[in-house]
């Protein structure tokens, strides 16, 4: 992956393929070092917008680097062979030939290009994949184009989906008054009531944002029969206004917590460029340099504070949890608490901690000595309703 200054006013794309190279090495290594065999499907490949003759700066691009890394690393590593396939798709036809031409200079990697509507190729996928793990990244360049019951066949793949949700495009028109724009969110949300569950949400309460986040989180869970739902955000440079979302669905804990993990390094990183971006763009407006320009000014004020929201969520969601279930695997806990953004997976092991030390929760398989549960250690987490937290 190329460095910041290749994407020059396209940040946020920047910190898109920051969290894809990063995560894509998770899930690689992980599924890989168990299984032989690894599937990585990009469903609007490009290239666009691309600054590097070698495309360093797509998706693709990315994808190739990293997973040939990764074969590379298991071979030197384990003397395993693995088998990587990458399905590059392309709709619109002058793309698809710059694509074409690139992976014609690729003869390590199998790959496969599909210049193809991607709801037409979502249909042929599951038989060209078969019981293949795959992961498949779905970036639209806006919100048609993925009608979740065209790409129902994807997201029940043995297997993930990333989804680029493009909410500041998105919320522009969302409510748009000419019937024949309003009408054509339907199929991207998958029931021609999502506004009335949008609207009902914002009745309890919900902001605006949250409510629309919510009902697509839910709808891509019911579609794809994902137990596990979730998503990041990307931000706008230089303000606090979502760009877009990386929406994410996976069928096994282990997945969400590395998604959780991923997404840490990815906020500190955009944070990092925010700084920059935000005071650049004050030197321009007032023509002086600012010394103290930096974490005070935003990062700490904000994202600290949707951090302990989500922190409080999620404490509130353990012991509603707990008292309702009484015993849970730890497995379970972790998987459906980090479905909450921004939550570390420490956070759950340090609440845990918590409640055990006010014997509020009993681990009765953990080592004596151990305050909590390890990285995958899978315990049985039992209430004792008298003393849980009211």
């Amino acid at each position: 992956m190329k460095d910041l200054s290749y994407y020059k006013e396209n940040v946020q794309s920047y910190v898109k393929h920051f969290f894809l190279e990063k995560y894509l090495e998770r899930v690689g290594y992980n599924i890989l070092s168990s299984a032989d065999k690894f599937v990585y499907v990009d469903a609007f490949s490009g290239p666009w917008k691309s600054s590097g003759e070698k495309y360093e700066d797509t998706s693709f691009g990315i994808a190739i680097d990293r997973l040939r890394r990764i074969r590379d690393g298991i071979k030197a590593k384990r003397g395993k062979d693995v088998e990587i396939e990458c399905i590059f798709n392309e709709k619109d036809t002058y793309a698809f030939e710059k694509l074409k031409e690139y992976c014609q200079s690729i003869n390590d990697i199998y790959l496969k290009l599909e210049n193809k509507n991607f709801e037409v190729l979502s249909q042929e996928l599951p038989e060209k994949i078969n019981r293949r793990f795959s992961l498949t990244f779905i970036d639209p360049t806006g919100w048609s184009g993925f009608a979740m019951e065209k790409i129902e066949p994807v997201l029940k793949l043995r297997g993930e989906v990333i989804i680029n949700f493009m909410f500041e495009h998105i919320n522009r028109f969302i409510e748009h008054p000419h019937q024949q724009i309003a009408t054509t969110f339907a199929p991207l949300f998958g029931s021609d009531d999502w506004w009335a569950d949008v609207t009902d949400l914002k009745n309890r309460g919900w902001k605006r944002e949250d409510a629309i986040l919510e009902v697509y989180k839910n709808a891509l869970k019911r579609w794809g029969n994902f137990d596990y739902v979730t998503f990041t955000r990307i931000k706008n440079p230089t303000s606090d206004r979502s760009y877009f979302y990386l929406f994410y669905g996976t069928r096994h804990w282990k997945g969400v917590y590395e998604f959780r993990n991923v997404e840490q390094k990815t906020v500190n990183e955009q944070e990092n460029i925010r700084d920059i971006a935000k005071k650049e763009k004050k030197k321009k407006k007032t023509g002086m340099e600012d010394m103290f320009f930096g974490e005070e000014d935003g990062r700490t004020s904000y994202l600290e504070a949707e951090k302990r929201e989500s922190k409080e969520r999620a404490y509130s969601e353990l012991i509603s949890m707990l008292k309702e279930l009484e015993t849970m695997r730890y497995s379970e806990i972790v998987g459906r608490l980090l479905e909450i953004p921004l939550l570390k997976p420490r956070d759950v092991t340090d609440m845990l901690a918590d409640l055990r030390k006010q014997n509020a929760i009993e681990m009765p398989y953990l080592p004596y000595k151990r305050k909590k549960p390890k990285k995958f250690d899978d315990q049985h987490v039992t209430c004792n309703p008298k003393n849980m937290p009211k």
